[in-house]
C-alpha cells in the first residue's frame, strides 16, 4: 500500500461496461485508492482464469469482489492485515 492510498488490482477486457463502472464506483468510494488496471484480452493465461467473469478487483493478491463494487468487502479486505494467501 502506497501514502497515496491502496493499490487495488481491476481485471478487465476491452470495451467492458462493467469494468468501467466498477472503476468509477471505487473512485467515488475510495478517492485515494490507486486502481491499476489489468486487461486481460491479450494474456492467455489471465483468460483462462477469468475469462468473461470480469471484474474482479483484487488487493494483495487476493479477490475481494467481481462484477459489482461491495464496499463493506472491500473496507473488510483494507481493514484486514495482508496474508497474500489466495493468489488471484
Amino acid at each position: 500500500m502506497s501514502d497515496a492510498g491502496p493499490e487495488l488490482l481491476l481485471y478487465t477486457r476491452r470495451r467492458c461496461g462493467l469494468c468501467e463502472q466498477m472503476e468509477a464506483a471505487i473512485h467515488d468510494a475510495f478517492p485515494g485508492a490507486i486502481v491499476r488496471r489489468v486487461e486481460i484480452d491479450d494474456d492467455p493465461e489471465l483468460m483462462g482464469r477469468f475469462g468473461r467473469d470480469v471484474p474482479v478487483l483484487a488487493l494483495d493478491d487476493e479477490v475481494v469482489c467481481k462484477h459489482f463494487l461491495d464496499t463493506a468487502r472491500l473496507h473488510a479486505a483494507l481493514r484486514a492485515p495482508s496474508t497474500g494467501s489466495r493468489p488471484v
